[in-house]
C-alpha cells in the first residue's frame, strides 16, 4: 500500500469512527382502519417526531366526509393529523396537532392541509420503556375511517456525540490539510 492509500484508509476510519451525527430515523405508517398501535421501544434521550406525506397524509374518521360550518366558521368533519403517544414514564400526549391538549382537533378539508398544519414534536424518554403510539378516535368503527398517518422517529444526538463528531471532523481536516501524520 502506498502512502497515501494508507492516509486516506485512516482519515475515513476516524471519520466515520468519530463523526457521530444524526442521521433520519425509521419511519412509520399508522393506518387509522387498525385499532392496533405501534409499539417502538426507544432507549433514553430526546427524540423529535415528524409527520410527512408516505403512505399516508392524514386521516378522516368519517371516510372522507368533509363539512363546513358557518357558525363556527371552520371544518366539523374533515382530515386531521392527532396520534396519541402514550408510554412507561411519560405523560400521554397528543402528537401533531396544531394546538396544544386538551384534545380538541382541527379538521381540514383536504388531507394536505392537515399535514400542512401538523406540529414537529420533541419528547424526552428519561429511562428504558415502550413507548407506545396508538390512534385515540372518539369512534368506535375503524372500519368507515380512511387514511393514517405517517412519521419518523429521529435521536436527536447527545452533546457529547456532537462535539466528537466535531472533533472529528476537525481531525480529518488539519490531517488533509498537513498533507502528512
Amino acid at each position: 500500500m502506498t502512502k497515501k492509500r494508507v492516509k486516506f484508509v485512516l482519515v475515513a476510519v476516524v471519520a466515520l469512527t468519530c463523526a457521530q451525527v444524526a442521521t433520519a430515523g425509521p419511519t412509520f405508517d399508522l393506518d387509522a382502519k387498525s385499532a392496533s398501535p405501534l409499539e417502538l421501544t426507544l432507549e433514553p434521550g430526546t427524540y423529535v417526531i415528524e409527520a410527512f406525506a408516505g403512505k399516508f397524509t392524514a386521516w378522516n374518521r368519517w371516510g372522507s366526509t368533509v363539512v363546513w360550518d358557518n357558525e363556527k366558521n371552520g371544518y366539523t368533519q374533515g382530515w386531521e393529523m392527532s396520534v396519541k403517544l402514550t408510554g412507561d414514564g411519560i405523560a400521554d400526549t397528543w402528537l401533531f396537532q396544531d394546538q396544544p391538549a386538551p384534545y380538541t382537533p382541527n379538521f381540514y378539508a383536504t388531507p394536505q392541509d392537515a399535514l400542512a398544519n401538523a406540529r414537529v414534536e420533541t419528547i424526552v424518554i428519561p429511562e428504558p420503556g415502550t413507548v407506545k403510539f396508538s390512534f385515540v378516535i372518539n369512534d368506535n368503527i375503524y372500519t368507515d375511517n380512511a387514511g393514517g398517518v405517517s412519521f419518523q422517529v429521529c435521536r436527536i444526538p447527545a452533546p457529547g456525540a456532537m462535539l466528537l463528531g466535531s472533533l472529528g471532523a476537525g481531525l480529518v481536516g488539519f490531517w488533509r490539510r498537513r498533507r502528512a501524520f
